[in-house]
């Protein structure tokens, strides 16, 4: 079983000096979707998985991460893996030349 990761939203917090505990805060974010980025609706559903990480940003501030995690069957493709479009016809050429040698460890001599 193979995990991506789809981006579902970033939220960025800024260093609060307010009254409380919190240390970091963004009292005027609004959801942003998509690439452009365009106003939206923000959904998480009770029978997904998501994956949330905390960014500490060079700035000071900090950054929320969200994404949906998403199992799917695959086979060990070598494209699989690589995020930039640009890049995966050359994961394709690389995975079919190397498809037909069957398993590199038949070669080791120990």
């Amino acid at each position: 079983m193979a995990r991506r990761w789809l981006p579902v939203m970033t939220v960025k917090l800024f260093t609060y000096n307010g009254n409380g505990s919190a240390t970091h805060s963004n009292s005027k974010f609004r959801p942003h979707i998509g690439k452009p980025a365009q106003p939206g609706t923000v959904t998480f559903f009770p029978d997904k998985l998501y994956d949330v990480q905390l960014f500490e940003n060079d700035d000071g501030t900090r950054a929320v991460r969200f994404q949906e995690v998403i199992e799917y069957q695959a086979d060990d493709n070598i494209a699989d893996d690589i995020s930039q479009s640009a890049l995966k016809p050359v994961g394709q050429v690389v995975q079919m030349k190397h498809a037909d040698k069957g398993d590199i460890d038949d070669d080791i001599p120990f």
